[in-house]
C-alpha cells in the first residue's frame, strides 16, 4: 500500500482538518495515485522513523498552479486549524520576521508558489488526536541523550516514544 506523509500538518490531520495536500512529485509518481485508492498516512517519511498514523482514501489528484488554490484550501490544508494551535506550527512555515500566521503563508503560496500536484482525499481511519498530545508530552519527558542527531538516535527515539505510547 503506497504511503504519503504527513511531517508538518500531522496535527491538523488528525483533528479531522485536513483534506488536501500539494506535493513536489514527478508526474508518474503523482498519476499512479488513482481516485477511491486507500493509502496509508504517515506521520513522516518512513525512511526517516515514520509511523502510520491512519489511512486516505484518494478523491482527485491533479497538477495545479497555487494562484488557482480556492480560497476553502486554507481550511483545507489544515492551515485554519494551525491559526488556531499555533504551538503546532511547523518551523518550515514560520515566516523570515518570525510570526506565524497560516494565512499569510496561504496568500504568500499562492502569489510565489510554483505548480505541484494536489491530492484530495477523505480521512478513514486515523489515530485519535489525543496521540499527539501524548507524543508532545512524552518527548518533553524523554531523557536527552536519546536524542543523538543521527538515525540511530532517531531509532532510539522511535522506540523509546512507542514503548511509552504502545
Amino acid at each position: 500500500m503506497k504511503i504519503i506523509s504527513f511531517g508538518y500538518t500531522t496535527a491538523p490531520l488528525l483533528a479531522k482538518r485536513k483534506f488536501v495536500t500539494r506535493r513536489d512529485w514527478k508526474d508518474q509518481y503523482a498519476l499512479s495515485f488513482r481516485p477511491n485508492e486507500i493509502v496509508q498516512a504517515y506521520d513522516k517519511q518512513a525512511r526517516f522513523g515514520g509511523k502510520k498514523i491512519g489511512e486516505i482514501k484518494i478523491v482527485s489528484v491533479f497538477n495545479q498552479h497555487p494562484n488557482k488554490m480556492p480560497d476553502s484550501d486554507y481550511e483545507d490544508e489544515g492551515f485554519a486549524w494551525l491559526d488556531e494551535n499555533p504551538d503546532f506550527i511547523h518551523k518550515t512555515f514560520i515566516h523570515t520576521d518570525g510570526t506565524k500566521n497560516m494565512r499569510k503563508y496561504f496568500r504568500m503560496w499562492r502569489m510565489f508558489g510554483k505548480p505541484c500536484w494536489v491530492i484530495r482525499f477523505e480521512p478513514l481511519t486515523l489515530l485519535p488526536f489525543e496521540f499527539i498530545d501524548k507524543v508532545h508530552s512524552i518527548i518533553e519527558k524523554c531523557p536527552e541523550n536519546v536524542w543523538l542527531g543521527t538515525s540511530v538516535g532517531n531509532q532510539k527515539a522511535a522506540q523509546y516514544i512507542a514503548d511509552l505510547v504502545i
